[in-house]
């Protein structure tokens, strides 16, 4: 894939060099980390971006999250590094933090509503 391909899958990072005003800096840097990561391991699938895209799929996988809004448009891949990312921050185990991940992504990543 392309850069351009990959920015055109996040929703806040759109290639530019710093986060814009009124963005989470937080998310809009781990898109961008996620696009610099998938270009570097299409350029060596065996190097340690593509060892480290595979090892937080396969985290969010085993997780229970295969499924997880798979029609959202937003690449699995993506979804790991944000569910990696969020259990890091919420210091719980990967087990403990996939339904306050499921709120946190549909509410805040993706801005719907929480069912009433």
């Amino acid at each position: 894939m392309t850069k351009e391909s990959l920015i055109r899958l996040c929703r806040y990072y759109r290639g530019e060099d710093d986060c814009p005003q009124g963005i989470s800096k937080l998310i809009w840097g781990y898109e961008k980390s996620w696009v610099e990561f998938n270009i570097r391991a299409s350029k060596s699938a065996s190097g340690s971006d593509a060892s480290y895209l595979k090892s937080i799929e396969r985290e969010y996988n085993d997780s229970g999250l295969k499924y997880f809004e798979i029609m959202d448009d937003t690449p699995a891949s993506l979804k790991a590094l944000l569910f990696n990312r969020f259990c890091h921050w919420d210091s719980g185990s990967m087990r403990e933090c996939v339904e306050p991940f499921k709120k946190w992504y549909l509410s805040s990543y993706m801005g719907k509503e929480p069912d009433a």
